[in-house]
């Protein structure tokens, strides 16, 4: 803003008008969203995190609530659509089933669905994002319109 290089332009991906070419920039990004997020890769690096970094955090008191069976029929059902959507519909089962079974060995289930959502989404939108189906940036006025809700 300073430097006075944000616009609206509702033609671009962008609202960053960058010192570099546009579509250099645009180009590069799809580059590394589609090696960056390649299922091989991000489950590795959610495996380094499950291991180096999930020891180190502040455990939470249990609660009852956790254990209600409420919850305990909402992780069985991300459980089932997770192994149905991923392990056996998607198209990175290999390196699924290497990150899943070394969680659930491990009795990681809360690990498991949290790192599978949020990995599964990553991927997803990586490979739209990389062929150009999704905005380079989620600041473009074109994303920001899509996704305010109908009224």
């Amino acid at each position: 803003m300073r430097e006075n290089r944000l616009i609206e332009d509702e033609g671009r991906e962008s609202n960053v008008d960058f010192h570099l070419p546009y579509e250099d920039v645009v180009r590069t990004w799809r580059a590394c969203m589609s090696g960056a997020y390649q299922p091989g890769k991000l489950l590795a690096r959610y495996e380094y995190q499950i291991r180096k970094t999930y020891p180190n955090q502040i455990k939470r008191p249990r609660s009852r609530q956790q254990a209600s069976w409420q919850n305990i029929k909402l992780g069985l059902t991300m459980l089932r659509n997770i192994f149905w959507k991923v392990g056996i519909l998607g198209d990175y089962k290999i390196e699924f089933w290497k990150f899943a079974l070394r969680r659930l060995a491990r009795g990681e289930i809360e690990h498991f669905i949290s790192s599978m959502l949020v990995a599964h989404h990553l991927i997803m939108f990586a490979r739209e994002a990389s062929v150009g189906r999704y905005n380079a940036s989620n600041y473009s006025i074109r994303l920001r319109e899509a996704s305010v809700p109908a009224e």
